[in-house]
């Protein structure tokens, strides 16, 4: 723990006092454990409240939600992706639509409102990299948890087509 601290402590050199704060919340989001949380999800909340303009906000809340999964607080992670989805523009809005529909079946076993997240991260995102994962995790939904067989076989012939050299289409 002191180890830590003292990383945090550790002030970054050349930037105005508004980075200076953003960098020590990632850093207590990346480091925080349970001692920690409850002070890093304030600070963070004050931080918002001080500098609604920040240029990193969506970092600030991808971080933000980051450490409300690591504590476990499935709730206030998805809230926070919610919020995180309306930063138009944001290179997070890809990984917050990604990992609510994950938030979703893994976590919250809302399987069908997983699928409809996967299905919108695949509407809004058709070339990310992550786009086979969410078909093939579409499939496992339906044919696993949702008995939905006939969707299950359409999505995989789905994958099949996209990617037919893959080892997900074999």
């Amino acid at each position: 723990l002191r180890a830590g601290l003292s990383a945090l402590a550790r002030t970054p050199e050349g930037e105005d006092k508004a980075g200076r704060l953003a960098q020590l919340i990632y850093d207590l989001s990346e480091r925080s454990g349970d001692a920690l949380y409850e002070p890093a999800v304030a600070r963070t909340r004050e931080f918002q409240v001080r500098f609604p303009d920040f240029k990193d906000n969506d970092r600030i809340l991808w971080s933000l939600a980051q450490l409300h999964l690591a504590e476990g607080n499935n709730a206030a992670a998805l809230m926070t992706y919610r919020q995180l989805l309306a930063y138009q523009g944001s290179p997070y809005r890809e990984k917050a639509q990604f990992a609510t529909a994950g938030l979703f079946a893994d976590k919250l076993k809302r399987y069908r409102e997983s699928v409809d997240a996967y299905q919108a991260f695949l509407d809004q995102y058709p070339e990310s990299g992550q786009v086979l994962d969410a078909l093939q995790r579409v499939a496992v939904l339906y044919a696993d948890r949702l008995d939905q067989a006939s969707l299950a076989v359409e999505t995989y012939e789905r994958i099949i087509k996209l990617f037919p050299k893959t080892e997900g289409a074999l």
